[in-house]
């Protein structure tokens, strides 16, 4: 080790030694660093590989974990977004088709939402009205004539 200790210090780079016993193997990091005073030290790492490995398997295990639980937070809110934003127009668009099978344009659609959906529901709403009164102009205007028609024969 005082071997590789020389080396780090005269090659200013990190040295690593692998040792091996009856019970585990070592790799040993010698790294120099200079200090702030000028002088030059090297600074000993020893760590255990199957300790290493350990913590390998543990990093990737939690991982594992976050990303399970990522994945099911993200189908969660996709889930609610979806029921939120699709049951307001499935509403809508059932109630469009109610009042095209009935013909009837006196039906209203009421959906209680400030978003653009409730927008949407908003525009319709105005758009019926002023369809309601198109086809009331139009009534009238057709009663007249009529009546105009009826009086001249």
């Amino acid at each position: 080790m005082v071997q590789a200790a020389l080396t780090a210090l005269q090659e200013n780079r990190a040295q690593f030694i692998v040792t091996t016993d009856n019970v585990d193997t070592t790799r040993t990091a010698l790294v120099p660093v200079n200090l702030s005073n000028g002088r030059r030290v090297i600074v000993v790492s020893e760590v255990s590989i199957s300790e290493m490995k350990k913590l390998e398997k543990d990093v990737l295990i939690e991982s594992a974990e976050v990303g399970i639980l990522l994945l099911a937070c993200g189908l969660l809110i996709s889930w609610w977004l979806s029921n939120v934003l699709i049951r307001p127009i499935r509403f809508i668009s059932s109630e469009i088709a109610a009042m095209a099978s009935r013909k009837d344009l006196s039906a209203s659609i009421n959906v209680h939402s400030s978003d653009e959906i409730g927008s949407m529901a908003e525009e319709l709403r105005h758009l019926l009205l002023d369809l309601r009164q198109v086809m009331q102009q139009v009534f009238s205007d057709a009663t007249k004539n009529q009546t105009i028609t009826s009086s001249l024969s």
